[in-house]
């Protein structure tokens, strides 16, 4: 993966975007839980979908490099709406949603 300019640290870390890249068959993730919105996560779900990932990697705090890692990309997709839910971002969605986006996929 090629290093991250300061545009794609600030979309994130500052403005909610969430940045999905490849290695090899495992997808990346970088979110910040307290910025990105349902809408956003929606968005990155189908996009991690298509690519079918062995392995998906989630970071969610700039200021380190560890990653929690999952098997099936369903679990990250749980784990990544129940943060952003947890700092009440998705108040407009069901802490259900995520079940809605996967039987879709």
């Amino acid at each position: 993966m090629r290093s991250w300019d300061i545009t794609t640290r600030d979309a994130v870390w500052k403005h909610g975007f969430i940045h999905v890249g490849i290695v090899g068959t495992t997808v990346v993730v970088s979110l910040c839980p307290s910025l990105a919105q349902g809408v956003t996560l929606a968005g990155s779900f189908d996009e991690i979908a298509r690519f079918g990932p062995t392995l998906v990697a989630l970071k969610t705090d700039s200021e380190t490099t560890k990653m929690e890692v999952f098997g099936r990309h369903a679990d990250a997709f749980h784990r990544m709406w129940g943060l952003v839910a947890d700092v009440g971002n998705v108040k407009a969605y069901p802490r259900s949603a995520p079940s809605r986006v996967l039987a879709s996929c």
